[in-house]
């Protein structure tokens, strides 16, 4: 059986004042609602976040603020999330409530859609507290971070495009 780890609860703000943000944006072509069903899907999740095995709603639908869910990660973690933020076709945030793992003191993933002329433009942030010696080395991760989650975040336009 797992060790769980409780996060600290956060509200919307965090998104913009975390000290380790990593925001990464990109236009899909493809409308705002479209996106909005992609992320609300949990089968969509893992084709375009490696690192995620599944997702899974733990809460009854429709999914709303205070929904909750499940991830599995490829490496046996698993991690706890709370909806903070629904507005269908413009933003989706999450708060990670207890994961498997002791590094992070707050987590949440936020994502704002804005409707352009060929679609949308998604703008994806991180924002994390780490937790002991994860804050100190936090500074020299963000490169990196930053590189994956682009990286991501193109998986996730190609996701989206394939299946308009």
């Amino acid at each position: 059986m797992a060790t769980w780890y409780e996060f600290v609860e956060f509200g919307v703000s965090f998104y913009e004042t975390a000290p380790f943000r990593i925001v990464a944006k990109t236009e899909i072509n493809a409308s705002p609602e479209k996106v909005f069903a992609t992320l609300r899907d949990a089968d969509q999740w893992p084709k375009w976040l490696p690192a995620i095995q599944s997702v899974e709603w733990t809460s009854p639908k429709p999914i709303t603020v205070g929904s909750t869910r499940r991830i599995h990660t490829r490496h046996g973690r698993k991690i706890e999330e709370q909806c903070i933020r629904w507005i269908p076709g413009r933003r989706a945030s999450f708060m990670s409530q207890r994961a498997s793992m002791s590094r992070l003191l707050k987590a949440g993933t936020d994502f704002e859609l804005k409707p352009t002329a060929k679609g949308c433009e998604v703008r994806w942030t991180i924002a994390i507290q780490p937790r002991g010696f994860m804050a100190q080395v936090g500074y020299f991760l963000r490169p990196g971070a930053r590189v994956a989650v682009r990286a991501m975040l193109r998986r996730f336009k190609k996701t989206v495009e394939q299946s308009a």
